[in-house]
């Protein structure tokens, strides 16, 4: 990827929410943050589902009550867009998140000029986005901030990509559509997350389950060491899925937390 010369001031510079400007993506923190509140909300789903997904946006979003204050920005996006409203551009909040919440995070910020995000009724994602944006800013009229495949059809009518993160595949996609593009650092999760998220360190207290093959005196028997192996991965498992389910409903208490925020979860690594 090259970095062309700063863009031109005035031109709109529109960035996407989720997994972009928040390394999170607000319909997943939406419903759990209903179901840690309404657990029996979970029967409703399919319904709201049924009627589109913007509409179980809309629905979960009127029922969450998420503290944006605390959401993972990324700060080398959250940069890039100040330095684009020093240089006098207009910034937009372009999401396919629900238009109310995208609006609270754009209070938050302050530093907005306009937010176009779903309504209960379109869903604002790739072709939908891409058509919002032509329609208000024109073709080519715009540049655009993304990080995944969902943001190339965006790409596609932009004047300029602003891309987070390294991603081959992405950098072909835009070599293809002739576009320049401005990288933004990203750092990839390794596997370091993954196992810091499942505590995968907890998983040596389960080796107990060997100890009956050596009291037994049975360790070389195929069919009681496939056993052990199969209980200890069973009990590994489990006990990672309620780490997992914990740090979920524990999201915003983590992260106002001085030390817990760092959990691959809280800080959406």
């Amino acid at each position: 990827m090259t970095s062309p010369a700063p863009a031109a001031t005035g031109v709109p510079l529109a960035v996407d929410l989720d997994g972009t400007l928040v390394k999170s993506d607000m319909l997943m923190e939406s419903l759990v943050a209903v179901l840690k509140r309404a657990p029996w909300l979970a029967l409703a789903l399919p319904f709201w589902l049924a009627r589109g997904r913007p509409a179980l946006k809309g629905a979960l979003a009127r029922r969450a009550d998420i503290d944006v204050t605390v959401l993972p920005f990324d700060q080398n996006v959250l940069a890039e867009l100040r330095r684009a409203r020093a240089a006098g551009r207009p910034l937009v909040l372009a999401t396919a998140s629900d238009e109310s919440i995208a609006r609270r995070i754009a209070d938050h910020l302050g530093i907005f000029d306009a937010v176009l995000a779903s309504d209960g009724r379109t869903n604002l994602k790739r072709e939908a986005k891409a058509a919002a944006l032509v329609a208000r800013y024109g073709e080519a009229g715009f540049d655009y901030v993304g990080e995944d495949g969902h943001d190339v059809p965006v790409w596609a009518h932009a004047r300029e990509a602003y891309v987070v993160g390294s991603n081959a595949a992405i950098a072909a996609r835009l070599e293809m559509l002739g576009k320049p593009v401005h990288p933004i650092e990203r750092r990839k999760p390794g596997a370091r997350a993954l196992v810091k998220g499942v505590r995968a360190y907890q998983w040596a207290k389960n080796l107990l389950v060997f100890v009956p093959l050596l009291t037994a005196h049975v360790y070389l028997e195929p069919a009681s060491l496939a056993a052990s192996i199969l209980a200890f991965i069973a009990f590994s498992l489990v006990a990672s899925s309620v780490y997992l389910v914990n740090d979920l409903a524990d999201l915003e208490d983590d992260r106002r937390h001085p030390t817990k925020r760092a959990r691959p979860l809280a800080s959406g690594e």
